[in-house]
């Protein structure tokens, strides 16, 4: 005998909101040198603002330390970064804390007072049986005065659990 197959309706979710902000410390353990990059230790946390039924946040502190480092080549800066998160958990899901990582390329124009940044972003597993987050990142950035500038960054998710553009807004001051 035959038998029906029912295949299920494709389904476009969209969903747009903010997530929560984060802050970022980092203290130069080294400066850059011809043999040796910059190597920064950065702490990190992340208030949870956005509302947890909003999808963008978990409603818990989340806080991340790693290492950050930074070399120039030719005109280019390579950056490279990984931090280690404690995130709070969902109210029914346990998240695992992951290992976040970043590689990025910025390319100065505008006599070093604007720079493009090309970058790729990963994480490792958060939830069991999920596709950990990755993306590839543009981005620009604008000196706004003496040691301080403003970041406009867009994000293309490159799994399942990363959407699939985010924009992210941020603000460097350097002490």
């Amino acid at each position: 005998g035959k038998e029906t197959v029912v295949l299920p309706e494709p389904v476009d979710v969209r969903q747009y909101g903010v997530g929560d902000p984060l802050v970022r410390l980092g203290i130069r353990l080294t400066k850059e040198s011809a043999a040796g990059p910059s190597l920064e230790a950065v702490a990190q946390v992340k208030a949870p603002v956005a509302r947890l039924d909003s999808g963008f946040g978990t409603g818990e502190w989340d806080y991340g330390a790693g290492l950050a480092l930074s070399k120039r080549i030719g005109g280019a800066v390579l950056f490279a970064d990984a931090s280690y998160w404690m995130l709070g958990d969902l109210p029914e899901l346990e998240l695992k804390d992951p290992w976040v990582y970043s590689v990025s390329l910025g390319l100065p124009f505008s006599r070093g007072r604007s720079s493009l940044l090309v970058s790729y972003f990963g994480m490792s597993r958060v939830i069991e049986g999920a596709a950990p987050a990755s993306s590839l990142g543009l981005g620009l950035s604008l000196k706004v005065g003496t040691g301080s500038s403003l970041m406009l960054n867009a994000g293309f998710g490159l799994s399942e659990s990363s959407p699939d553009l985010a924009l992210s807004l941020g603000w460097a001051i350097g002490l």
